[in-house]
């Protein structure tokens, strides 16, 4: 409070009296005398200890919020919400003592979160075997009579200061390998830790975040610490439809791009020959709760037009371009809990994916459905069965360019393996027809 310090200059810098002083603020005389007296710039005022409605709440209040702090926001509640959870444990107060709550919770986790773990605490004391120091240092040497410029590796150990030298030419992983083993030898043993200092290169390699700024990449997920990078190889030796393509591959496997392009080199003269079945992509919407399924599906199916028209004014962009809405399916499917209507939408996406566009059409179609079926409309969602919408690749190698009939053989063996057993199917690239000479 600012007013004690302004009585004081009025009182000492500007020789008003306590009768002027009382006037100006509206103050008693005895007030300002007490205030004059006082050895604080602040007054302070006893405020009693009231037992409030929300103390016996106030633990399980706590808990709510941490584990309010842990979800994304769009999908945490609002202290309105969490104000009526209280209510049905029987919580008679007022929303505003939760709000107030809440703000001081709030703010007494970011002053937390502000000072932990802030400031370096370098430790400077050790037991035996505890830790190493590493490091690199520049020297010159005299080598064949040249002057040679010598990459030294320093390991000291923390407790007796006992330390080795050993030089390289280079400072890579082997030599660095080679300096850890070389002092641990002559010092005896394998500190439990290290501490290695970082060059700036080192530095700039674990603070690289890729292409993806860490910002942008904090907003995509959450708890992010990092980003992962992909090493991206071109497949050479392809010819798929008559035309040679250069397929950028992204993987961390080695020698995956080097099978693709010998596999191309192979059968480079009749190359590989594709075909797609469509561009047809299908939307689920889930009735439930349907008094009569087959009269409901009759009704829905009876609405084709009708259905239609909605999904194509959902995207005209995508009408104009040749898709939209393409046909209706209706299949009932017996479950524990009764039979569900679901409604198919088979949608024309052309060259996008479609998730978006379908979805937006089941969820436009979704309340008309509930209303056609007279059932609980749950999920109106893509379904990634895309079994209109099948690409496919042909190619033929000859036995001889593969390693003869032997290896001719073990390629049928394996694809009848996948084709007979579901768990060789699972992880084994299925193949049309089968292999041949």
């Amino acid at each position: 409070m600012e007013l004690l310090s302004v009585i004081r200059r009025w009182h000492h810098r500007d020789r008003c009296s306590i009768r002027e002083i009382s006037r100006r603020t509206g103050l008693s005389r005895n007030t300002v005398r007490k205030y004059m007296r006082a050895e604080s710039v602040e007054p302070r005022f006893h405020v009693p200890d009231r037992p409030s409605k929300l103390d016996s709440y106030a633990n399980k209040l706590t808990a709510m919020l941490r584990v309010e702090v842990g979800k994304s926001r769009k999908h945490k509640r609002t202290v309105k919400q969490l104000h009526a959870d209280l209510v049905t444990l029987g919580y008679e107060g007022s929303y505003n003592r939760v709000a107030a709550f809440a703000r001081d919770w709030k703010a007494t986790r970011l002053r937390e979160q502000q000072t932990s773990g802030r400031g370096a605490f370098v430790l400077l004391a050790f037991v035996p075997g505890e830790a190493f120091q590493f490091d690199w240092s520049e020297d010159w040497a005299i080598i064949a009579g040249e002057r040679t410029k010598l990459q030294v590796a320093h390991v000291k150990l923390s407790y007796s200061r006992a330390f080795t030298l050993r030089a390289y030419p280079l400072q890579t992983h082997e030599m660095l390998f080679d300096a850890h083993n070389h002092a641990f030898r002559v010092l005896g043993g394998v500190p439990r830790r290290g501490i290695a200092g970082l060059d700036a290169a080192q530095v700039a390699h674990l603070a690289d975040m890729g292409n993806l700024d860490p910002a942008l990449a904090d907003k995509l997920i959450e708890n992010v610490v990092a980003t992962m990078n992909i090493p991206v190889g071109i497949a050479t030796n392809m010819k798929i439809d008559g035309e040679d393509v250069l397929i950028p591959m992204a993987t961390e496997e080695s020698s995956v791009v080097a099978a693709v392009c010998n596999a191309g080199r192979q059968n480079y003269d009749t190359g590989f020959v594709t075909s797609v079945s469509g561009t047809l992509m299908i939307a689920q919407v889930q009735a439930v709760e349907v008094r009569d399924p087959q009269a409901a599906r009759l009704r829905v199916l009876e609405r084709r037009e009708e259905i239609k028209a909605a999904c194509d004014a959902c995207d005209p962009v995508l009408v104009g371009l040749g898709g939209g809405f393409r046909d209706l399916e209706v299949r009932l499917i017996d479950t524990p809990s009764g039979t569900m209507v679901v409604t198919h939408l088979i949608v024309d996406t052309r060259d996008a994916m479609g998730a978006n566009a379908v979805n937006t059409m089941a969820e436009k179609l979704a309340p008309a459905i509930a209303q056609w079926t007279g059932g609980r409309v749950y999920l109106r969602i893509l379904s990634n069965l895309a079994d209109r919408r099948l690409a496919r690749a042909h190619a033929v190698w000859k036995s001889a360019d593969i390693g003869g009939e032997a290896v001719r053989d073990g390629i049928i063996s394996a694809y009848q393996f996948a084709a007979y057993d579901p768990y060789r199917a699972a992880t084994h690239i299925r193949m049309r027809d089968q292999p041949r000479d």
